[in-house]
């Protein structure tokens, strides 16, 4: 029987400096641009995006996200608080059901409505579903449009009690924006700001896959791990794992 989820939770992206980034300076949440069924507008989210697809069946991710990948073992991802989102389907009860709550959390706060309970706090409960809704992504936009629920993703989105939450606070950066709520230059503005704050680290031992596209590329990484961790034991080890794109459509 054929697995459909790996053991591994993969990262994709499209230029091989993205991937020189991360060995260089680990990982750093970033805005994507999202739209949800919970919010009247295109939103904002600061997260850092994963996938478990085996390798037998991500070519279709890699012609959507780009053929370079770091991927490591889920217990670094369990460790790090790395979760599967939820797909919905927009036209189902359970949205509807929690749309109601959520509007009506709305319509309390916007209108200073209150509830009898000395520790009921309305925009605690706000906060708490919107952070729920940044896990939640639709099966599909449109009839037709590409089905994120093939993408198997997995997401990292910092909590507000985090210390990097405490830095985001600092430097007024929200978890989540509406897109009426900041200018699209802003974003980039942002994510460099989030560079300074390394919130996912890994060892060599955490990588169990590392995709290029050229031979060259894979002496230019086995020539830096070398050079970077020549005392780290597992440098050989991490450099049989360096794989091209080439061999996945070959092998796998």
């Amino acid at each position: 029987m054929s697995i459909i989820s790996a053991e591994t939770l993969f990262h994709f992206m499209k230029e091989f400096s993205f991937l020189e980034d991360i060995l260089n300076n680990k990982f750093s949440p970033r805005y994507y641009r999202e739209q949800s069924v919970f919010f009247d507008e295109p939103v904002y989210i600061l997260m850092k995006c994963f996938c478990d697809i085996p390798l037998s069946l991500v070519k279709k991710h890699i012609e959507q996200y780009g053929c370079y990948a770091i991927g490591f073992n889920k217990k670094w991802g369990m460790t790090n608080r790395i979760n599967p989102i939820n797909y919905y389907n927009e036209n189902s009860n359970f949205i509807h059901a929690i749309k109601i709550q959520y509007d009506a959390c709305i319509d309390m706060i916007t209108n200073n409505k209150s509830i009898n309970s000395d520790n009921f706090d309305l925009n605690r409960l706000k906060k708490a579903l919107e952070y729920t809704f940044m896990n939640y992504k639709p099966v599909r936009i449109e009839a037709g449009a590409r089905d994120y629920y093939n993408e198997r993703e997995w997401r990292y989105i910092p909590l507000e009690e985090e210390k990097d939450s405490i830095i985001i606070k600092k430097d007024n950066i929200k978890q989540l924006y509406l897109s009426s709520e900041i200018q699209e230059d802003k974003i980039e503005e942002y994510n460099e700001v989030m560079k300074n704050y390394h919130t996912l680290n890994f060892e060599l031992q955490d990588i169990n896959f590392i995709i290029v596209k050229t031979n060259e590329e894979i002496r230019y990484l086995c020539k830096f791990f070398d050079t970077n961790y020549k005392d780290n034991p597992y440098r050989e080890i991490v450099k049989t794992k360096i794989i091209k794109r080439e061999d996945i459509e070959m092998n796998f």
